[in-house]
Formats: C-alpha cells, structure tokens, sequence
C-alpha cells in the first residue's frame, strides 16, 4: 500500500521538547526540531501569542536542556560529541551571539545542572572523580568542588532553593538499590540532611521542587503504591499530602505566590494537567485537550499557565491555558499543515490478559481501509521502567500509513500502572514481561487482527532487548524482527555501560557475580541457534549505554548459525537515533525489511 504522505513530508512536521520559562516570565527557552535536530529557541510571550522564535544555539549537534541565567538574559544548554553522552554546559545570550563552553570537560559525564540565584554557581551531578557526585561549579574561577557523594546515589537532579541557601537533590546511604530519599544540604557545603524517607525499599524523590519561599519542597513518592506527591517541610519535616490515589503524578509545580500546587496525573498513557489549592485541598483538573500534557508552567501573576502539549494528531507545541477564564491558545504551531492531520491515527487503548491473568494495557493503530487480516508491528517501549503514552509518534505514523497496523504495549516493568506492576520484572527481565509481549500477538489473532505469520517486532535500548529476547525466545510468535541498540548480553552490557546504568542493573537483576545463571538465561547470545526469523539490527557506533559490544559479539553468531540477518550501524549517533536523516534511512530501512519479511 502506497503511503498517504511519505517520510520526507512527515520529517518536515517539527516538534517542540521541554521548554523553561525566564524569571519574570515573559519568555520561553525551549528545545526545537526545526533543522533536524534538537536545537535551543528563544522566545517572547506577547498579548497576540509568542514573536518571532531565534534560535541560539549555532553549530552542529543535538542541544538539549534549556535553562536561563537567574540574573543575566542569558541561557544555558547541553550538547554532547555525536551521542556520547558527555554532556558540556554552553551559555549564550537570549537573542543570540557568543557561546561559552562553561565545563570545558569534555571527558565527563555530566547528567543535570541547577544555578545559583545570584548566578555565580552551578551545582552540577557528574562524574569527574570517577563516580557521580553532587558537584559545585564556581563560574568566577572555573573550579569543580564535590559536595557530596552517595555509592548508591543516581539521577541526583540538584535542585537550588530560591533563597540560595540550600541544594535539595534524590540521595541513597543505604545498601538498598531500589531506595531513593530527599536530602537537602548546604550550598556553602557540610552535612547532608535526610528530609524524606518513609522507607528503605521507595523512591521519595522521583521529582521535586522548591516552594517559592525556600520553606518546603513537593516531592513525588512511589511508597504508597502509586507516584503520589506530598510538600514536605524543611522546618520541622512534616508532610502534607496533595494527591494520594491509583493513578501515577508527576511534576509538581508551585504558583508564584506559593498558595496553589500544579501537577500531572497519568491515566493509561494520557496526561492531565491539575491545580490543588494547598489551604483548602481543593482541586481542579483543566480542560486539555487529550493526549499528553505536560513541562506545565505558572505565569509570573499566576492567571495563565504555559504547557506542552503532544498528541497522536499533533506534534509537541506550546500552548497557554487562562486559569480565571479557562481559555485556551496555541501558541507554536508545528504541523503547519505539512500534513493533513486526517491521515494521521489515533490509537485505541484495548486491554487483554497475559499468561498468569494480568491485565495489560496497549495502544493499537489501525491503517484506515485495510480489510481482512493486517501486517502488525509489535513496537516495544525502552526502560523497562517507562511507558508508551499518547503522543506524537512519527515513526508510528509513517508504517501505519504504510498499510501496518501497530500495537504497543505497556508490559509489566512499565510505569504509569503503579509501583507493584512496574516491580513485577525485577529479577525477570526477558521472563514474564516476553510473556506479556507474546501474549499480545495472541490477542491480535484470537480478535482476528493479524497472524504471527505477519507479524514482527521492533524497538530501542529495552526495547531491542526484548526483540532480541522474542527472536531468540519466543520464535513461532514473530516472521521478522528489528532491533535497535538493543542489549545482547547482559553481563557484557554491565561491564561497559556508563556507572549509573550499572546500579540500574543491580537494582532491576542483582549483580552479575551474584545472579551468574539469571544473567546468562536472560542474554539472547546465548540462544542464537533458536532464531528462526530474518533480523535486521541497528546500532549507534558511539552508544555508551548499550556499547556495539552487544552487536559484535551476537554477529559472528548469526553467521556461525546460517542465520538470516541485516545490519546498519550509523557512526555519529549513541543510543538512539538523534539526527533526522538517520532516523529517516533507518525507518525507510525497517519499513522496506517488513515489507519483505511479513506475509501479504
């Protein structure tokens, strides 16, 4: 089936990424796919909607995390070499000019950042001893100083207070992996403090933020359950709790003044947006439009409110909401008509039971006017600790309007479905989870969707793993398979992958030494006699998470074996496809090897 638009017209389509507001509130630094990639804008919030947007990061490359300058009308980005994940901190003025390198270590990973009030400092998490820490960059002197270090801390997100006296940042001192607590500490340095624990065995800090007095933090915590949020004080440590129920929250954000808390909840892979009056506990959800909200921020008087707003029909775009009025106006405008937003599908969300009665929930694509049975695409989300949601999917998109119908389903490891669900695959990664998964294409021929004779598999960092593990495992269920970055051997994958992701093995598998068996049962390499369908494997030559290390040592087994098999490496990405024309030849590729490999 011919496409209703090709790959060149959907790639025209842009996308704008998370976005921070200046501090009086009158401009926008986000990120931008206007050139191919990501790129840093700057723009102005007028009374007709936004200016004319300047980009202001020049050079080649993907430039991520926009922040501005608390003092100056300056913002700062990161940018790392090709995918490396070695990420400097470049600052730039808000209307353009000259870029400043402000790390200069181009050897170090650098994970997130946070200024100073006063703009004199940045508390940086990196890794330049060796092992993540939480840093303090004096920008007057250029000098690095470690504030503190926990062996089991990772995504420490530091975050200043406004009134510049303290760091709060997520923290772990006990030899529990899965643990995570709110610590504050000094910004002069000294002694860490524990703000929030409620146990050894939760997450308290998932994401947080300051009050604007300096007085409290609202965090989100995992212990009840769910991913609920409390404002925690720094006082006296009492918690008041906003929202505690079934659903995932996240991103908790204060009004200006302090009185009102702003936040997401997540159901079923759609995001809405919330507003809790602190005093009274009276909450409000506002009318957005379906799909996923989100990166919500307060006007600097608190009456409006600017978002990020994405969907199946529409790519990431600002928009801002009146909270007196309610009324709504997009602000950026990313579809620009390229395509017609009546071709593009909007998923049903079905549900169906897996091998042991759990329910799992999938977003499915159906190509309009095919009739009869359908070539499917299982498309499996990374993580595993993440979620398919309701968003702008291109790639999705483009093989649906190829005549492919796509399910993806939210395994169980995945989040958004509650603590106990996301912690079924602890230990089992490639186990029930591949159930969960095979359980799928059971569902698309038990309602008469598709047969695995024409279906495949595909996706990125877990996701290629759980490709793998399906070839290798689950061999009658899939005619085809594309994995990308996907993990080959587990045991390989820990030895070289960056030190954060090491814990992160620990925490979901137990260590390597520990768990021999478990890590040799669960690596596709040690079961590549069993492929029985064609492969086409894509990697990114500078990939520091899932090192081609993965690929070279299952190729020689492929061929050992007679076995089937494509590759593409592309030598300037990581993990993952940053640049707009690898991701086109590389869905072109896939869309080209289904097309050869699934039953018509």
């Amino acid at each position: 089936m011919k496409p209703k638009f090709d790959l060149e017209e959907l790639s025209k389509v842009w996308r704008v990424g998370p976005f921070e507001a200046s501090a009086d509130g009158k401009k926008v630094a986000c990120m931008w796919d206007r050139e191919g990639f990501w790129e840093i804008f700057t723009l102005e919030l007028t009374d007709d909607g936004i200016s004319e947007p300047k980009k202001v990061s020049p050079g080649p490359g993907t430039k991520l995390y926009p922040e501005w300058n608390p003092v100056e009308d300056k913002v700062t980005y990161m940018k790392d070499n090709n995918g490396d994940e070695k990420y400097e901190i470049y600052q730039v003025p808000a209307k353009g000019g000259a870029v400043v390198n402000l790390t200069n270590r181009p050897d170090i990973l650098k994970q997130a950042m946070s200024w100073s009030p006063d703009g004199k400092k940045i508390a940086i998490e990196g890794n330049f001893d060796g092992k993540f820490a939480l840093w303090m960059l004096t920008l007057e002197t250029g000098e690095c100083e470690k504030l503190v270090y926990h062996p089991l801390g990772r995504w420490m997100d530091p975050r200043f207070s406004p009134d510049g006296k303290w760091i709060a940042f997520a923290g772990n001192r006990t030899k529990k992996p899965r643990n995570q607590d709110l610590y504050v500490i000094p910004s002069t340095g000294g002694a860490d403090e524990k703000l929030v624990s409620l146990s050894d065995d939760s997450e308290e800090a998932i994401t947080f933020r300051w009050s604007p007095d300096s007085k409290e933090i609202a965090f989100v915590t995992n212990f009840f359950g769910s991913e609920d949020i409390g404002i925690a004080s720094l006082e006296d440590k009492s918690i008041t709790w906003i929202a505690k129920n079934r659903w995932e929250k996240s991103s908790p954000v204060f009004s200006p003044d302090g009185k009102r808390l702003s936040y997401t909840v997540n159901v079923k892979g759609n995001f809405d947006i919330y507003i809790t009056e602190i005093s009274s506990m009276k909450t409000e959800k506002l009318d957005l439009p379906k799909g996923v909200n989100y990166n919500q921020r307060f006007s600097r008087n608190g009456e409006s409110m600017v978002f990020l707003h994405s969907g199946p029909r529409s790519p990431g775009d600002l928009w801002e909401i009146s909270l007196e009025t309610g009324e709504k106006r997009q602000l950026t405008h990313s579809l620009r008509g390229v395509i017609d937003p009546n071709y593009l599908v909007e998923p049903e969300v079905v549900t169906y039971r897996s091998f042991d009665g759990l329910e799992i929930s999938a977003f499915l694509y159906l190509p309009k006017g095919i009739k009869g049975l359908s070539s499917v695409i299982l498309w499996i989300h990374g993580g595993p600790t993440a979620q398919w949601v309701n968003s702008w999917k291109p790639g999705v998109q483009f093989f649906v309007s190829s005549g492919f119908a796509v399910l993806a389903p939210n395994y169980r490891g995945s989040t958004g479905y509650g603590k106990k669900f996301r912690d079924l695959n602890l230990k089992d990664w490639g186990g029930g989870d591949l159930k969960d998964v095979v359980a799928g294409v059971e569902y698309l021929e038990k309602h008469g969707i598709s047969h695995r004779s024409k279906i495949g598999i595909t996706g990125t960092s877990y996701g290629g793993y759980t490709t793998w593990m399906a070839l290798t495992k689950a061999t009658e269920y899939f005619s085809a398979g594309v994995p990308i970055c996907g993990m080959t051997n587990l045991v390989t994958d820990f030895n070289t992958t960056r030190e954060d992701l090491r814990l992160y093995s620990i925490q979901q598998l137990g260590h390597p030494d520990e768990n021999p068996q478990l890590y040799y049962d669960r690596s596709p390499v040690n079961f590549a006699q069993n492929i029985r369908a064609p492969v086409f494997i894509i990697h990114g030559a500078r990939d520091p998470n899932v090192t081609m290390g993965n690929t070279d040592e299952i190729e020689p087994l492929l061929k050992k074996y007679n076995k089937p098999y494509e590759k593409k490496v592309y030598p300037d990405e990581g993990h993952g496809l940053m640049k707009l024309k690898n991701r086109i030849d590389a869905l072109k590729l896939t869309l080209d090897f289904f097309q050869r490999h699934l039953a018509s």
